[in-house]
């Protein structure tokens, strides 16, 4: 009787120790470089004076002006280039149109399959330009105004996970819905 006892003690015991061990081996100590946010957020409005534009963004992303003309928004680290982010680039571009942006910045790419469409950004024409070639595709939006030119680029275009491309869409619409000029 007693030698049943001990068994059944032990089998109980490694239960819970398996148990324990396959909760520790799913629940990582800190998020992935990949993980993004699944949960409803609230937005964040960013101003720029100085490049007279804001725009909306989620909560968990952050942000920082990595130059005097450019701003960054991203999730987790400014390195980790795997999650969705914004660069949202602002240069002097005197009278220059924006058939004239485009062309520019279309000649540095000649062989690659780029997409355009035009759209409205801030009550502005803009060109939306899908599978431009970097690091990982990328999304850029140009748009030209009071003799500047704004340049959105949204990365990683086509991610190969659902989750960060789903994050990545949902990040656009709220950006481009939201941007104003000032």
């Amino acid at each position: 009787m007693f030698h049943r006892n001990q068994i059944l003690i032990l089998f109980v015991g490694m239960l819970f120790f398996l148990a324990a061990c396959g909760q520790e081996l799913s629940t990582p100590a800190g998020p992935s470089p990949a993980t993004t946010p699944k949960v409803e957020t609230q937005v964040v409005e960013y101003v720029s004076e100085t490049h007279d534009y804001s725009l909306r963004y989620p909560d968990y992303f952050s942000l920082e002006s990595t130059t005097a003309e450019e701003t960054v928004f991203f999730i987790g680290s400014l390195l980790n280039v795997q999650n969705p982010r914004l660069s949202v680039k602002v240069t002097e571009f005197g009278d220059q149109s924006l058939e004239q942006a485009v062309a520019t910045f279309l000649a540095d790419f000649d062989g690659y399959k780029i997409l355009g469409t035009d759209l409205i950004v801030g009550n502005e024409p803009a060109i939306r330009l899908d599978g431009v070639p970097g690091q990982d595709l990328q999304r850029i939006v140009l748009i030209v105004r009071n003799g500047r030119l704004y340049q959105l680029t949204f990365s990683p275009e086509g991610a190969s996970s659902t989750n960060i491309q789903g994050v990545l869409e949902n990040f656009y619409d709220t950006v481009i819905d939201s941007f104003e000029f000032r």
